[in-house]
């Protein structure tokens, strides 16, 4: 059974409204956040590969 052209136009503007409703936050997000504190989220380290 395939999909109509109603449910995947309903489906894309879905996917375009949470776009660009997820995308001021992140950038405000982003604007406040230091490089140390994105990497310490992403459990990133500064260890040197080796040591």
């Amino acid at each position: 059974m395939t999909a109509g052209p109603r449910t995947l136009r309903a489906a894309r503007r879905l996917e375009v409204t949470a776009a660009q409703v997820g995308y001021w936050p992140a950038h405000e997000a982003r604007r406040d956040t230091t490089a140390e504190q994105a990497a310490a989220a992403l459990g990133l380290t500064e260890t040197q590969p080796g040591s």
